[in-house]
């Protein structure tokens, strides 16, 4: 992604979740087994202090809706906008699994690996096949099961943050389908690709462009 936004004068970070990063499950991953949502929030909140970032544009993808949204609240001086692709969109106090359903409460508990971690999803899931699958497959690790059941830290307000939503029509997700429903609802803007769940891997330069395009046009109102 940061490819396809440098040349629009845009400087792109990416961010890992803490202990996420790390392929060897008998190495690092094990050191943070007591990781949960509030653990990433807390990671990137200081990552933006130390770094001492300013007019950033949030761009959250599936779970980290939750993380962006929980910025918000804390940083909305730093923080331009939020741009949730495909993404959770918090409500308060509740965790990922309670918005997302039993459906996928089930698909979490099946994929339990009884340590506090969970396995990655069959590549299905993700909407991915062939080589993407291959490639994409080969960076997974396991996650953090509590992750997933940690509430939404407080108040979630959609009518202060500054928010815009992509939409990919061809996710698999149903409850995914749900969330461009809930940004019309909240009166956000929304934007829609054809692609599945991770439009980084299926259409980095569609996206990209999309992104640049969101963020200009937020400019031009401000």
């Amino acid at each position: 992604m940061a490819t396809y936004l440098f040349p629009a004068n845009y400087e792109t970070q990416g961010l890992a979740a803490l202990g996420v990063a790390d392929h060897d499950e008998s190495n690092l991953i094990f050191q943070y087994l007591d990781n949960d949502l509030t653990t990433f929030i807390r990671d990137v909140a200081n990552y933006l202090v130390i770094e001492e970032l300013d007019e950033v544009v949030l761009v959250g993808h599936s779970y980290s809706g939750m993380i962006c949204a929980a910025l918000f609240n804390q940083f909305p001086h730093r923080i331009r906008q939020v741009i949730f692709v495909d993404a959770i969109i918090p409500q308060s106090e509740r965790s990922f699994v309670d918005i997302a359903g039993e459906q996928f409460g089930q698909m979490l508990a099946a994929h339990r690996l009884g340590n506090g971690l969970v396995r990655p999803w069959p590549m299905t899931v993700f909407d991915l096949a062939g080589a993407e699958a291959a490639w994409f497959a080969s960076r997974l690790c396991p996650f953090y099961y509590q992750a997933f059941h940690t509430p939404f830290p407080g108040l979630f307000d959609p009518t202060i943050q500054p928010a815009s939503f992509i939409s990919c029509s061809q996710t698999a997700g149903l409850f995914l389908k749900k969330m461009a429903e809930k940004a019309r609802e909240f009166s956000w803007p929304v934007y829609e690709m054809k692609s599945g769940h991770f439009p980084m891997i299926m259409c980095p330069e569609a996206l990209a462009s999309l992104l640049v395009d969101i963020v200009e046009q937020k400019e031009a109102f401000r």
